[in-house]
């Protein structure tokens, strides 16, 4: 008995490669491969089915014994189609074809059909989830992950060198108010008598901050009168709070005259978010305060204060504009707030859908815009206080002169509770993980004084349409990166590798825009959005993944 040609399973193969090669779709090219392979093309039906044509014109040549045609088909259809690696093999074995040599020119022979497949489609499924992931974010979903990703990216910044060279703090620490019995409060005496040290002629701070409200006593009392005389009539900057949910705010120990406020004085008031723990991520520089609406009086805040009278001592004074800030002197100028010149901007205002800021109902998570908020760009590390007993004796000499000179609560105990606040440092909501007030005032007072001094860059984000474009292009990358894998790597490898070499390359694409993001926030102050293309670079590949397993469904059944 003759052997057959091909037996079912060889047949079914090349019915398969001959559908997948493209060959068949249509009557033209029906026809020029019939032309190829030496036939008449009217000898055969063509207006048929693409998986009729296939089986039939086979079968055909299999029933005329006509084994130098298929020989044919099998050498022009096999490099059409890697995916079937395997069985074109077995095919070349059955009809005694050579296997080409492996070269590098025939990787991209061989690619070339694949990569001639339509980039369209890829396209636009990456702006499609762009898009999305915009609409997404505008509604504030994201918004917590986008300050947890800030969180971990402050968190991971690498230590700075000279931190602290502008600004001293002066703590008031739990032991200090132990030693003296003063149930959680310094006494007006103590306060006095630190005051009186700093302003002697061995010490020569540029200018002190208070951050200690000093209410009055009821009934007052001669040393709380002394101590008001000596914050009073020397450059001391006291601190007050402003009104908030009712309250009218603390009361200032200085009186204005009738035209002016007061001189030496700032708000002590610190924007917490209203997300996440009520973290203390930004910096609250100036509010509108109707003159004499509030008992504190003042429309500054206290480390906007302090910054400024440091910077005056070197011929930079302070200019307002209704869109930014100019600290400068005739000479040079630093231009701290312009949202629109990134080239001259060191701080951006935040406004309504600022950076990860989306959700501005502060009755549903938002956050509050009130008056002129700009990022806080923290230090690597908290401030070394230093003592009491140190500024008494006059052992911390070296740390006082020549800096702005904070004096505050330190201790991190219940009675200070109120003073203690969570920042993106802060790994739970503990006690020993939040930081004092006086040192969340001296990382701000340090910030502005080191744009100015030092050019240390601060934190700004790009307009909003900058973002949205920001989105669309990681989108695309990781689009046009997956089609490349889809079409040059994946046909090399088994099939069931597909879905985790796609994944493998979403996961390597995100973990690459996070060392971007990390590195513009870490070197150039830039709080770019992460999470946004992280999320649509994800769906991208389940897109293409989905439609890919689509595809190959449709091929099983044909």
């Amino acid at each position: 008995m003759e052997e057959k040609i091909l037996n079912n399973e060889e047949k079914e193969w090349l019915w398969k490669l001959l559908k997948a090669s493209g060959r068949c779709s249509t009557s033209d090219k029906r026809q020029a491969l019939i032309r190829e392979v030496g036939k008449d093309p009217g000898r055969f039906n063509i207006e048929v089915t693409e998986r009729d044509f296939a089986i039939n014109f086979i079968d055909e040549l299999i029933g005329a014994g006509d084994r130098e045609t298929l020989k044919k088909i099998v050498e022009r259809v096999g490099p059409d189609v890697p995916r079937y690696k395997q069985e074109v093999s077995k095919l070349r074995a059955k009809f005694g074809i050579p296997e080409p040599a492996i070269k590098t020119p025939d990787i991209l022979r061989d690619s070339g059909k694949n990569l001639r497949r339509p980039l369209l489609c890829p396209l636009l499924m990456s702006a499609g989830m762009a898009i999305l992931t915009i609409l997404l974010r505008s509604t504030g979903w994201l918004q917590g992950c986008e300050l947890r990703t800030y969180d971990f990216l402050m968190n991971t910044r690498l230590p700075e060198s000279e931190v602290w060279k502008h600004v001293t703090v002066v703590g008031i620490t739990d032991e200090d108010l132990k030693t003296w019995r003063t149930r959680g409060r310094i006494s007006y005496e103590k306060l006095n008598k630190l005051l009186d040290r700093l302003q002697q002629k061995d010490y020569s701070s540029h200018v002190i901050g208070l951050d200690i409200y000093l209410d009055p006593p009821n009934p007052t009392s001669t040393k709380y009168e002394q101590l008001v005389e000596t914050v009073c009539s020397h450059p001391v900057l006291a601190t007050c709070r402003v009104k908030k949910d009712g309250f009218l705010g603390t009361i200032p120990p200085c009186k204005a005259d009738e035209k002016n406020r007061p001189k030496y004085l700032g708000f002590s008031d610190i924007v917490k978010d209203n997300i996440n723990n009520d973290s203390v991520r930004r910096h609250l520089l100036l509010m509108e305060n109707p003159r004499g609406a509030l008992a504190c009086d003042t429309e500054y805040a206290l480390s906007y204060k302090l910054a400024v009278s440091y910077l005056a001592k070197n011929g930079i004074k302070p200019y307002w504009d209704k869109n930014w800030l100019v600290l400068g002197s005739t000479e040079r100028g630093w231009t701290f707030f312009e949202p629109l010149d990134v080239n001259k901007s060191l701080f951006s205002f935040l406004f309504s859908r600022t950076g990860g800021y989306q959700k501005v109902d502060p009755q549903k998570g938002g956050y509050e815009i009130e008056g002129y908020q700009i990022m806080l760009n923290y230090r690597t590390s908290d401030p070394k206080p230093v003592t009491f007993k140190e500024v008494i004796d006059g052992t911390a000499k070296d740390r006082i002169d020549d800096r702005i000179v904070l004096i505050g609560y330190t201790s991190q105990t219940e009675e200070n509770k109120e003073d203690l606040h969570i920042t993106p440092y802060s790994r739970n909501n503990s006690l020993e993980q939040k930081r004092p007030g006086v040192f969340l005032h001296a990382h701000m007072t340090s910030q502005i004084v080191s744009a100015v001094l030092d050019n240390r860059p601060l934190i700004r984000v790009w307009s909003p349409l900058n973002e949205w474009l920001w989105t669309v292009m990681w989108s695309v990358f990781s689009g046009v990166l997956i089609w490349l894998t889809q079409n040059l790597l994946i046909p090399r490898l088994p099939k069931e590798l597909t879905v985790w070499v796609i994944t493998a390359v979403v996961f390597i694409f995100v973990i690459g825009i996070g060392i971007v993001g990390w590195f513009l926030l870490g070197y150039a102050g830039i709080w770019a959005p992460l999470i946004p293309p992280a999320i649509a670079s994800g769906l991208t590949g389940v897109g293409i993944l989905s439609l890919n397993g689509y595809r190959n469904r449709r091929e099983a059944r044909d």
